[in-house]
């Protein structure tokens, strides 16, 4: 879950850092390294050699890594189905309501600035997904 919360956020947001994608998917930095590091390895992500500012290594997602999230969106999809499967309009409307609230919650418990927005999790994805349905 931590490898799609990565790459989803590095989608919506290319440039962030270890820490701003470590607070997003609710891991320590340290995790989120080792991510990262494997994630490069396998030419999903790529980060500079150098830090262009500071000690920050801005992260952006390869072709390959957007090919992979397109892939692991489609199973988010299937469980987002199953997750309101048995629901009839109202309760999922009703579902929608909470959900766009508890995702409204942890965004403002996570966000590093203002204006920055990103699912935190398969779970919190799946909300995100399932609440911006209907929205509007």
């Amino acid at each position: 879950m931590t490898r799609y919360a990565a790459l989803e956020l590095l989608a919506k947001r290319p440039g962030l850092s270890n820490s701003e994608l470590a607070r997003g998917a609710f891991v320590s930095r340290e995790s989120m390294n080792v991510l990262l590091q494997s994630l490069e390895r396998a030419g999903v992500v790529t980060r500079p050699a150098d830090a262009p500012v500071g000690k920050t290594l801005p992260t952006r997602i390869t072709p390959l890594g957007r090919r992979q999230l397109a892939k692991a969106t489609v199973a988010v999809k299937a469980v987002e189905d199953r997750m309101l499967a048995g629901l009839d309009a109202a309760s999922r409307q009703e579902a929608r309501h909470i959900l766009r609230g508890v995702v409204g919650v942890a965004r403002l418990a996570t966000l590093p600035h203002p204006g920055c927005c990103w699912p935190t999790s398969l779970f919190s994805a799946s909300c995100t997904s399932l609440a911006n349905q209907g929205a509007g």
